[in-house]
């Protein structure tokens, strides 16, 4: 499990590069791709379906069914993610845990509209967590 005060048995230089987009289904549901390129897993694809009704009464807690696009063999497997804040225009900060079988990889995600333009909410939001933003790498779309 992610803890910010672990140290990371990863080489600090490495970076994973990662595209999220998402469209609203005709069912209502949310279909989320996930497209991202690292060493550990070039070119890798998912596809998320999220069924809004896990949102109640406001709450950013939701599970979604994920697996590799493609691969309908493949089992599906749980992805956790908690919305810590956001102002529902113009950013999100995001606490997301990938299952694995006996495996999670959990990260703490900054999701940002515009290019390079941090709300001010976020700093303080990241201090809560005892996070910093320089420990973030920064993606372009």
């Amino acid at each position: 499990r992610f803890s910010p005060k672990m140290p990371s048995n990863e080489s600090e230089d490495k970076t994973e590069c990662m595209k999220f987009t998402s469209q609203i289904l005709e069912n209502g549901n949310v279909r989320q791709i996930f497209i991202g390129l690292s060493e550990r897993m070039p070119n890798s694809y998912v596809e998320s379906i999220i069924n809004l009704t896990e949102f109640q009464n406001g709450v950013g807690k939701f599970l979604a069914e994920t697996r590799p696009d493609g691969k309908p063999k493949l089992p599906i497997y749980p992805v956790r993610t908690t919305i810590i804040d956001t102002d529902y225009s113009n950013y999100s900060v995001e606490y997301k845990c990938i299952y694995f079988g006996k495996d999670v990889k959990c990260v703490y995600l900054i999701l940002n509209r515009k290019p390079y333009v941090l709300d001010p909410n976020v700093e303080t939001i990241l201090n809560k967590l005892e996070l910093k933003l320089q420990d973030f790498t920064l993606l372009k779309k």
